[in-house]
């Protein structure tokens, strides 16, 4: 997922346009890599993948498994952490599409992203509470 993706991803938020473009370039900037983890944890989840698996079917671990960083165990050990242990809480959760929205839209509200105006702080805290309200409705009338 590349910063053009989160941006486009953000104009599907009403508050998205009532940003600045240097609050926009902030946020963005550092939502991409908490988006990256949920959306490519819940597509693998999504396909059955106890491993961390793109949308498309690409299993990054792989490159170290096929690779010549297979004889490094330093590598191998931090390909673990990142491709595979980084997914299980996913597995363990098993989000549902509703609750992936609603918590991908309250990482779209992060208000504390550093680099953001004091009006763009105040507008996605209030996106952050309706997002958060909206999540704990949902799980209570499960």
């Amino acid at each position: 997922m590349d910063l053009l993706f989160v941006f486009e991803i953000g104009k599907t938020f009403t508050v998205f346009y009532q940003l600045d473009n240097n609050d926009k370039i902030a946020l963005c900037s550092n939502i991409a890599v908490p988006l990256f983890v949920l959306c490519n944890s819940f597509y693998s989840v999504q396909q059955n993948c106890d491993v961390l698996c793109t949308p498309d079917g690409v299993m990054p671990i792989k490159i170290f498994e096929d690779s010549f960083y297979k004889q490094n165990s330093v590598a191998m050990g931090m390909g673990d952490k990142l491709f595979c242990k980084a997914i299980q809480p996913f597995v363990r959760l098993n989000l549902i599409n509703e609750e992936f929205v609603l918590i991908r839209a309250i990482i779209y509200s992060h208000m504390v992203s550093p680099g953001l105006s004091d009006q763009a702080q105040k507008l996605l805290y209030i996106e952050a509470e309706k997002y958060s309200a909206l999540l704990m409705s949902f799980l209570q009338c499960e």
